[in-house]
């Protein structure tokens, strides 16, 4: 690459980052001689980085944390609560259930997606394609709203994968 240096990112699903991934990424990035890592406000982690192989080494040893390395995935159109159990606000797992969701967004035609345990939506205050919001132990589901909005459908968190059939009964 001549000199040339490039940067390679990695994105924290839904903004958080645990200590121990964090420490196994700056052990990776200093054994390819990656002096720094910078945070964008955008959940993503940037290291510049010379070698091409190293750089691809970096992003194979970030995936292998947890980070998020492909811009096309789609936990990256995802915004979560921490749910359950790192909120007293709800008993549901929003993070789990925003795995499960992932791979249905495209076919569900969502751009933007929000999980919350409750209606407070602290995870995101504005309109998402399709929005849960806890309710007991379900969700209630919302297209083109927020969390404060009127649920047109519930489905528990084990019912996730049935969720686009749902949908077109609504």
């Amino acid at each position: 690459m001549d000199g040339a240096v490039v940067a390679v990112g990695f994105a924290a699903p839904f903004g958080r980052i645990e200590a121990g991934a964090l420490r196994a990424l700056a052990a990776a990035a200093r054994e390819r001689d990656v002096g720094e890592l910078r945070l964008s406000p955008w959940r993503t982690l940037y290291a510049p980085i010379a070698a091409a192989p190293a750089a691809t080494a970096l992003l194979g040893a970030a995936a292998a944390c947890g980070f998020i390395v492909d811009a096309a995935d789609p936990l990256l159109s995802i915004e979560a609560c921490p749910g359950a159990p790192g909120c007293r606000s709800t008993t549901l797992d929003t993070r789990a259930t925003a795995r499960a969701l992932a791979p249905l967004l495209a076919r569900l035609g969502c751009r933007s997606c929000h999980i919350s345990g409750c209606s407070k939506g602290c995870a995101r205050s504005r309109t998402a394609d399709l929005v849960l919001v806890g309710a007991g132990e379900r969700f209630g589901v919302l297209r083109y709203a927020t969390a404060q909005g009127q649920p047109h459908v519930f489905v528990s968190p084990e019912r996730i994968s049935e969720l686009p059939n749902l949908l077109e009964t609504v």
